[in-house]
Formats: C-alpha cells, structure tokens, sequence
C-alpha cells in the first residue's frame, strides 16, 4: 500500500503522501541506511510544524488543483473533438439510440429512434433491439431536451438529445402521419 501512496498521480501529478501528509514518507529502507537527518530536515517544535505543514500542504493542494483542472480541460477537448451535432427539425424521423455519442440538433416532428434502456427478463440484452421506433418529435424543451412520441396511444417521453438517433426511411407508421396531418 505505501508504494501506491508514494506513486505520483496521473491527474494531479502528486503523490498520494504529499497530498495528505503534507511530505513524501521515507520507507524502512531508508531509514535504516540514513544515520543522519535528510539535508533540510530540521528539529522544530510542534508549532512551528504545524503551521510549515499547513503550508506544505496548502501549497500541494494549489499544484494538485492546477494540473486537475489542465487535465480536465485536455479531457474536455478529446471529448469534444468526438462530438458531431446534428440539426433535426419538426417531424424528423429519428431512432432513440442507447449511449450514442453524436450529439444532435432535433426539431418538433422530427422522426427519430429512442434509445430502449428497459430490458426483459428471459431475453439475453443481445437480442432486445438496440432502438425503439420511430419516434416523433413533439416537443423541443431546449436544445439538448426533447419530448418525443413512442407510438400511436400517444405515449410521451422526455429524453436528452444523446439517445436519439434520426430516423431515415421511407415506412412511416399511419399513426404519426396523422399527427403531422392535425399538427398542420
């Protein structure tokens, strides 16, 4: 365990020991080999090193926040590099995707695919279709939200623009023709 507190940290690029004790420990090895205090390690009393530790340790958590908060913005940009925005408009046809990774733009009446993150008993999730749909769009509450219509009892859901995927084809079930027909 002490050699996995003494390794420094990917994100923070600190040891785990500094972080929390505020100095990286010395192993029994060491101990033994060193007669002499380290250069720099002095006796002071428990005042003093209470306010050096607080400082110590002040100063390792100012480090520590700076490389997470670089190493959350190269995260970020990775990210964002592997989004694709799609614009959907009303009536769309679209699919609801599980876990998609493309992002959208969708629109009332677009016809998309609904991700279906509900599972059966007794059906292995290979088998379970991946997408429920089509779907229809109804509703756009913002950019990222939607309401969307599951089938002809006019069954809603509100879903995130990240498990929809559009629908492409020429099969339109009757029931959202209808919909379209009296939204017109």
């Amino acid at each position: 365990m002490s050699k996995i507190n003494s390794t420094p940290n990917e994100s923070t690029s600190l040891t785990p020991n500094l972080l929390m004790l505020g100095r990286e420990i010395r192993f029994p090895v060491e101990v033994t080999q060193a007669k002499v205090l380290v250069q720099g390690e002095v006796q002071v009393n428990p005042g003093d090193f209470v306010c050096e530790l607080r400082e110590r340790l002040q100063k390792a958590h100012s480090v520590a926040r700076k490389h997470l908060s670089a190493n959350a913005q190269r995260r970020k940009d990775y990210y964002d590099q592997k989004v694709n925005l799609v614009i959907y408009n009303i009536f769309d046809k679209v699919w609801y995707l599980n876990e998609t990774k493309k992002e959208g733009i969708y629109n009332i009446f677009d016809k998309v695919w609904y991700l279906n993150e509900t599972k059966k008993e007794g059906i292995s999730p290979k088998l379970q279709p991946l997408y429920l749909g089509p779907c229809l769009i109804t509703k756009k509450l913002n950019e990222i939200n939607f309401q969307i219509q599951l089938d002809a009892k006019g069954t809603r859901k509100v879903i995130n623009h990240n498990k929809l995927k559009p629908y492409i084809g020429e099969n339109i079930p009757k029931w959202m023709k209808i919909v379209e027909k009296q939204s017109s």
